[in-house]
């Protein structure tokens, strides 16, 4: 039987109940999970964000420890990406090369300051010694702003995670 055919005073017995007969019978029960899910939504927004300040507050301060140590070594100190672009070069860096920081970062490479000679450093690896094994040391030349070749003797270490060299 349809429902619209039924005369207006009939009582219906197990009527079907559609959401708003729920929502009106069982209002404060559903608005109270509302207002919980609400809250549960916010409150995990909102840890996420503290952790996230939290995550890059440590990476501030770990750059700058490093950054603190890479400038006050008192050695000239330069990390090259693997392509051998410089990427951050320190003071006494600096003063070897006879350039500005923002002339050398990101704008000379290994081949531009030393020639030939640093190629098989960052190439190939490190100089193998017989008895020892790899030995991250190695001479090579610099020539600064002046045109002036200088005799140096390099170390060069790779960094693991950001694959560059030191």
């Amino acid at each position: 039987i349809n429902l619209a055919d039924l005369p207006k005073d009939s009582i219906l017995i197990n009527k079907p109940a559609g959401v708003m007969d729920y929502y009106l019978k069982n209002r404060i029960f559903v608005l109270g999970l509302t207002v919980i899910s609400l809250l549960i939504i916010a409150g995990t927004l909102l840890f996420s964000r503290i952790k996230l300040k939290k995550a890059s507050l440590s990476v501030r301060m770990s750059e700058q420890r490093y950054r603190t140590i890479f400038e006050n070594t008192g050695t000239a100190m330069g990390i090259f990406r693997n392509d051998s672009l410089l990427m951050l070069a320190d003071s006494e860096f600096e003063n070897l090369t006879g350039y500005a920081k923002s002339e050398l970062e990101n704008r000379y490479n290994w081949y531009v300051l030393t020639g030939e000679t640093g190629l098989p450093v960052l190439n190939d690896g490190h100089a193998a010694d017989e008895d020892t094994g790899p030995s991250p040391g190695f001479e090579c030349r610099i020539r600064n702003r002046a045109g002036e070749t200088r005799d140096v003797y390099a170390i060069s270490e790779r960094i693991q995670i950001g694959r560059a060299h030191v």
